[in-house]
């Protein structure tokens, strides 16, 4: 099949402050978006009718899009009995119509490819298919748990710099919260939880400047879970896969130089949202990284207001950094 032009019915992309990697190249960022309303095969025909490959059919419930212009998508229910190898009757059809009956509130999520994030507006594009198709996100049902991930790749893997984002994530944390404004089924079930309070911190204490060692161990102590609403685990199992390893035995983490952005809304069927909305707003704390001063004043509120006897919200002051930006 031939694929369309998805560059053409999608708006560009906001431009991050750094849009290359430090080895010059342009920096990639990875999406996953889960939804209901569209079954397995026909989300994986909107992928294929926009960007070409090929389909290939793993069992019902999960289908690979392979050698699109950027690589394989995966498209498949989000459901660990999806993913077991075919079993005998009576229990197929047994663990079939479990699976039906799931599929009611679990979501089907396609995994796409790392991208160039000024092509992945493209995603823009089968966002607005998959609405056509009847797709319906977080809102729709206190049942829908859905949410969206955004894997944008680090221009730099030197700690400073990792440390820059961290510490303006931490500052505008609060802004985005207001900005996404959490659907009440994720805060009920609590699918990602902020860095603890002495984390914070810890990261946003102008003494604190470790070497990467030392900032892998403290995150591990600190973070020992997938649970978090930037995931660094992946990051530092590739700066690090033994110390991630060895701490954490059991936990399942895949090796990639990215954040683990992991937002708490899937709103695909909201005509005023996108994912490039989202991307923009990330790019903000990408933004905040590269102002030094402000960066630097807002920690030191931040620690100041901590210590109160009665620390207030820090939501104000975390708006009105962003209104800065």
């Amino acid at each position: 099949m031939t694929a369309e032009n998805p560059a053409a019915r999608a708006a560009p992309w906001t431009a991050p402050p750094r849009p290359d990697t430090d080895a010059g190249r342009r920096r990639m960022v990875g999406v996953e978006i889960e939804f209901a309303g569209v079954p397995v095969e026909a989300a994986a025909e909107a992928v294929h009718g926009l960007f070409g490959g090929a389909l290939r059919r793993r069992n019902p419930h999960v289908i690979d899009v392979a050698d699109t212009p950027w690589g394989d998508f995966r498209v498949e229910l989000d459901m660990s009995l999806a993913h077991k190898p075919p079993v005998e009757e009576p229990e197929q059809t047994l663990r079939d119509i479990a699976i039906g009956v799931s599929s009611m509130v679990v979501p089907t999520e396609i995994a796409c490819p790392p991208i160039p994030w000024d092509e992945a507006h493209a995603l823009d594009a089968l966002r607005a298919r998959l609405c056509g198709l009847g797709a319906l996100g977080t809102r729709e049902s206190l049942l829908y748990a859905f949410g969206l991930q955004l894997n944008p790749e680090l221009p730099s893997l030197e700690t400073p710099d990792i440390l820059a984002t961290l510490r303006a994530y931490v500052l505008l944390r609060d802004w985005l919260r207001h900005e996404i404004d959490v659907d009440p089924c994720r805060r009920i079930w609590l699918f990602e939880t902020p860095f603890p309070t002495g984390y914070c911190a810890r990261l946003l204490d102008p003494a604190y400047n470790p070497d990467r060692g030392r900032f892998i161990d403290d995150y591990l102590r600190a973070n020992p879970t997938r649970d978090r609403e930037v995931d660094l685990l992946p990051l530092c199992k590739h700066l690090d896969a033994r110390r991630v390893t060895e701490a954490l035995p059991n936990e399942k983490v895949n090796a990639r130089p990215t954040w683990h952005y992991r937002l708490p809304n899937s709103e695909i069927n909201s005509p005023f949202w996108s994912i490039g909305l989202e991307w923009a707003r990330w790019v903000k704390v990408e933004r905040l990284a590269e102002r030094p001063d402000i960066l630097q004043q807002a920690a030191e509120e931040w620690l100041d207001n901590r210590l109160r006897m009665l620390p207030r919200s820090w939501a104000p002051r975390s708006i009105e950094i962003a209104d800065r930006l």
